[in-house]
């Protein structure tokens, strides 16, 4: 069983695009946000960044259905200090790499080592005590696909 689907029509927007989950609904219904390479699930309070342009579609998913496609999600917060939280999707079980680069590219955590997670939606904290302020880039390897994304530590 699927979800509603609605298109979003953004005009005149510039890329990548920003959303800020400001509001939404308090009877527990999940919503996602996505198009073309693009699957978030929206969270209350956090940013979704869309590197390209692309149709956007908002899905509401029935309760409990796992993700469609595999995801990451921006960290939150973000900037952050010292800690902030990674959210992915897995829409099957998989063998999950989560590794953190300085932008020279030289590896300052392992948050999972290719641990085998079940589907749904995982969140895995980072905490950056010990690392200097600045930008720092995470990835995720799950089934073939991979993601990056930039979150900024400020202390």
């Amino acid at each position: 069983m699927t979800g509603h689907r609605a298109a979003l029509n953004i005009e005149q927007a510039k890329w990548p695009l920003r959303i800020d989950v400001a509001t939404l609904p308090e009877d527990g219904t999940t919503y996602a946000l996505e198009g073309k390479g693009i699957s978030h699930a929206l969270t209350l309070g956090r940013s979704i960044e869309v590197e390209t342009e692309s149709l956007l579609h908002l899905v509401n998913p029935v309760k409990g259905e796992l993700p469609a496609a595999y995801a990451l999600d921006q960290n939150y917060p973000n900037p952050f200090n010292p800690d902030t939280q990674v959210r992915f999707g897995l829409p099957e079980a998989a063998s999950v790499q989560l590794t953190v680069y300085d932008v020279l590219g030289r590896r300052v955590a392992v948050l999972k080592d290719g641990e085998t997670m079940q589907a749904g939606w995982h969140t895995v904290n980072f905490d950056g005590t010990s690392l200097a302020s600045g930008i720092y880039i995470y990835r995720l390897e799950a089934g073939g696909f991979e993601a990056v994304k930039r979150m900024l530590l400020l202390k």
